[in-house]
């Protein structure tokens, strides 16, 4: 396994590669819940898109995030430029689409900066190895 840092990256594909823990993190419960809860708002107030979007875009990114998890889980050292490539194409199809839903590329952009800095904010507080917590969103997030 490549060296990972608990930094997020700013595609898919290096936060699965590169980020320690990211899918273990990314599908606990707790994250999951504040997850949707931090998009729902950012998606209405930030992009001005229908609630219903996150209900679509939350399955395509779990989709994703299993793909390539499971992509990395099988590289094998002499071949992982190709494989990485690969998964970079697979990421690429997925943006595609999800840039769709959420109106263009800028609005996905916009997401992926957003995912990065919940991210962030999530693995940074004390309180993220808990299942409990009141707040929906990582300290600051939703002003």
């Amino acid at each position: 396994d490549p060296p990972t840092t608990p930094e997020a990256k700013f595609n898919y594909t290096d936060d699965v590669i590169s980020t320690t823990d990211y899918t273990k993190t990314y599908f606990r419960a707790e994250y999951q819940k504040r997850w949707v809860l931090s998009l729902s708002e950012f998606i209405d107030r930030k992009l001005d898109r229908d609630a219903q979007v996150v209900v679509k875009i939350i399955p395509r990114e779990k989709q994703l995030l299993r793909r390539l998890q499971a992509m990395k889980d099988k590289i094998e050292p002499d071949h992982a430029s190709e494989e990485i490539a690969r998964m970079r194409g697979i990421e690429s199809e997925a943006a595609k689409d999800m840039a769709e839903l959420l109106g263009n590329k800028e609005n996905y952009a916009k997401f992926r900066a957003f995912n990065r800095d919940f991210f962030e904010q999530f693995r940074k507080e004390p309180k993220n190895n808990t299942a409990s917590g009141s707040s929906t969103a990582p300290q600051g997030m939703n002003r």
